[in-house]
């Protein structure tokens, strides 16, 4: 994701975030590496709620944002189902073994099962 965000910045028609992120910065020329680690952190912030520091300036960027944000939308989605099914699974498989335990106790309760005998 962090290579096409960049891609998109320095490959368009239109200018686009490198160019518009340079001028609020007020540098001549954007080095490689800080132009691909804000690359990298634009990217993984669409995944937690996006960034206001770096935004899409052309027609090109911004559709590529909505689809990554539409992505990470449903990553969230699918992560979240994931969890609550384990979960859901994990209660399923303890509820059913403490009701056979419940009944156990019951049972040598109703059948004057000592406790020393019924601990073993």
């Amino acid at each position: 994701v962090a290579c096409c965000w960049y891609g998109l910045g320095v490959g368009t028609p239109d200018p686009g975030w490198v160019e518009a992120h340079k001028t609020e910065m007020g540098m001549e020329k954007m080095d490689l590496s800080y132009a691909y680690i804000t690359s990298l952190h634009w990217s993984l912030s669409q995944f937690t709620g996006g960034m206001d520091e770096v935004r899409p300036q052309n027609i090109y960027e911004r559709i590529f944002a909505v689809a990554i944000f539409l992505l990470a939308f449903v990553a969230a989605a699918v992560f979240v189902s994931a969890v609550t099914s384990s979960m859901t699974r994990l209660h399923i498989l303890t509820s059913g073994k403490s009701k056979q335990l419940s009944a156990l106790r019951w049972y040598l309760q109703e059948n004057g099962v000592t406790v020393a005998l019924s601990s073993r």
